[in-house]
């Protein structure tokens, strides 16, 4: 979250912005998503379809703005994944440990950096976290709750590899 208040005025963008906004902006729902002139299987699509839109519903404008805009959208997700972790950490542990930890995630500096670029890892996680959240925030599992967790992992899945550490394997 401290990360996008400068986000838009980072003198550097990251080469791996430059793709995937690239990717998401032209992304053409019919052939998914290319890069070069190719099919992009690189990574799973699935921030990729969600900044496409968020891209198509906040306007265009050259590949850099393109890039700042998008960073707006995973500091948002940052945001909601700094809130699940204190609603994760206030289930287990109460509201004081809860604060701590949405605090010490809000204010570390990888999190910032990473929640400060249009990388992939930020949705990611925030989906991974959301699931999470609906797994240890009640007592009994019931089968909605179950598919909802089912469907925040896949859509993790779907943005980025590395949660199928945390979701698939345990």
């Amino acid at each position: 979250v401290l990360g996008g208040f400068h986000s838009a005025a980072s003198v550097e963008v990251f080469l791996d912005e430059s793709v995937y906004v690239g990717i998401a902006r032209h992304l053409d729902f019919a052939s998914g998503p290319v890069f070069r002139g190719r099919p992009f299987y690189v990574h799973p699509p699935g921030f990729l379809v969600l900044d496409g839109l968020y891209l198509r519903l906040a306007g265009t404008g050259d590949a850099l703005h393109n890039i700042f805009e998008s960073r707006h959208l995973v500091v948002a997700f940052a945001a909601v994944s700094c809130v699940l972790v204190f609603a994760i950490v206030r289930s287990l542990a109460g509201r004081v440990a809860g604060i701590v930890a949405a605090l010490a995630f809000a204010l570390d500096p990888f999190s910032v950096r990473i929640a400060s670029m249009a990388l992939l890892e930020t949705p990611a996680m925030t989906f991974v976290l959301a699931g999470f959240w609906l797994l240890v925030s009640t007592h009994s599992l019931s089968r909605m709750r179950a598919v909802l967790v089912g469907l925040c992992f896949g859509a993790a899945l779907l943005t980025h590899e590395p949660p199928a550490v945390i979701t698939i394997l345990p």
